[in-house]
């Protein structure tokens, strides 16, 4: 059967809070055999500072080049990591990006052409991708 893709497009709104984030509720996908593996899978416009999925760290980035303490892929520059056992009917998704500035507010300014601004980090893609024959 392959992969079956579910993109989560649209409806990402800002957190409010410190720091630069977006969240997003969606369903979990219903009819999945108990062989069926779910991936979460995302690409953003800057790497995210951590993603967080009904309140479980998914993705975390830990600075100089380290890799995450959580269990991750990365390929074509995107994240993704198997959710299966994780969803809920209806679930939290939180990409949280370095910075200081909610994306609600006034946009961040480039700092080597303070005039122009710069837009603020968002999700690009977003996808949960069902395979439902892997063994």
């Amino acid at each position: 059967m392959g992969v079956h893709r579910i993109r989560l497009i649209a409806a990402w709104k800002p957190v409010p809070g410190e720091r630069v984030a977006w969240e997003r509720v969606f369903h979990a996908p219903t009819g999945l055999g108990p062989q069926a593996r779910v991936r979460l899978c995302l690409r953003a416009s800057e790497s995210p500072s951590a993603v967080i999925l009904n309140g479980a760290t998914l993705w975390v980035d830990v600075g100089n080049g380290s890799d995450s303490p959580v269990d991750f892929e990365v390929e074509n520059q995107r994240i993704c990591r198997r959710v299966e056992g994780m969803l809920a009917p209806v679930n939290r998704l939180v990409v949280i990006f370095p910075g200081e500035t909610p994306p609600s507010a006034q946009p961040l300014f480039d700092l080597e052409h303070e005039r122009r601004p710069r837009p603020a980090p968002e999700v690009i893609e977003c996808s949960l991708e069902i395979d439902e024959d892997a063994v």
